[in-house]
């Protein structure tokens, strides 16, 4: 008997020292957190330029063009696999070229997927 309530206490010690060093470890880790993101708010505040993503207009004005791009889930999937093919093979994703390229592309493979938004229904 004697021997578990000394056990007993041990073990809530034991207990009460690893919630303590786990807390201060936590503690610890956070502080390293913060520290890393303050010197990245620094570092934003620093070269605001190259944190701000440019809106391509042509990007913007296919898309209205383009209404099943974002809504039909098959027909975008093959317009960006398209868009990976035009990049890996040099064309740059602001010219023209791409833009018609895409359209011409989507167009031959996917005619009938895409009346349904050009229709006279719509």
């Amino acid at each position: 008997m004697m021997l578990q309530r000394v056990m007993k206490r041990k073990i809530k010690k034991m207990k009460q020292l690893y919630i303590t060093y786990l807390t201060k470890f936590i503690l610890l880790i956070t502080d390293q957190v913060i520290k890393i993101l303050n010197k990245l708010k620094a570092q934003v505040a620093k070269y605001p330029r190259l944190c701000k993503v440019k809106t391509d207009r042509r990007a913007i004005k296919w898309a209205k063009f383009n209404p099943w791009f974002g809504k039909d889930d098959y027909l975008t999937e093959k317009a960006f696999l398209f868009h990976n093919i035009l990049i890996s093979s040099g064309v740059k994703s602001t010219s023209k070229k791409y833009y018609n390229e895409i359209d011409r592309w989507m167009y031959l493979h996917f005619k009938d997927d895409l009346k349904k938004y050009y229709s006279m229904g719509n």
